[in-house]
């Protein structure tokens, strides 16, 4: 048997970087058990393996020591939980898009207007044009923060303007639900 193997570097713009993980695209489904010696040998944190069928792609998603169970909505994923032990084979993951405040709708490490040296560290990036502030100016941001949370008038909204001063690419998405409402 020949498959073509693909290794990405995920959260990176570089090879060599970022978190490495394998693409496996199939014509036909192989036994579980080759599925996940494939997983086994690549020794990268996760392995896709998947089927394009045209008018929809069949996933399946591997780690080294078990198979990802990619469920459909919360309470699948809350069921299929509750009923892990320790010889599981499958764990249940569901992906959802956040509803939440605070959170953005991706994940991002630097900005567009900022230098990212991935040269200077393995696996990690430094800005290398980040603002530079004094200690001065930095013990006056705790001292700000510090007066807002004794004040009176404390509130989310004061405490994210605070934050905006000092992080100018600071983003707040506010939607009246928070991360601990969903848990």
């Amino acid at each position: 048997m020949k498959y073509k193997i693909y290794q990405v570097d995920s959260f990176s713009n570089s090879i060599f970087a970022g978190n490495p993980a394998c693409v496996v695209p199939l014509s036909k489904w192989l036994s579980d058990s080759m599925l996940l010696n494939i997983a086994k040998e690549n020794a990268v944190a996760e392995t896709a393996f998947f089927i394009d069928h045209g008018d929809y792609i069949h996933l399946r998603w591997f780690t080294p020591d078990l198979e990802i169970d990619l469920c459909d909505n919360e309470e699948e994923a809350k069921s299929k939980a509750a009923l892990l032990t320790q010889q599981s084979k499958k764990f249940p993951v569901y992906f959802f898009k956040s509803d939440t405040s605070g959170e953005k709708t991706f994940e991002e490490f630097y900005t567009i207007n900022e230098i990212l040296d991935l040269e200077k560290f393995k696996n990690l990036g430094v800005i290398k044009n980040s603002i530079k502030r004094d200690l001065t100016e930095i013990d006056s941001i705790f001292d700000n923060l510090k007066n807002i949370f004794l004040s009176d008038k404390v509130s989310k909204s004061v405490i994210v303007d605070a934050l905006i001063k000092y992080l100018p690419n600071f983003e707040h998405i506010e939607t009246g639900k928070h991360l601990d409402q969903k848990m």
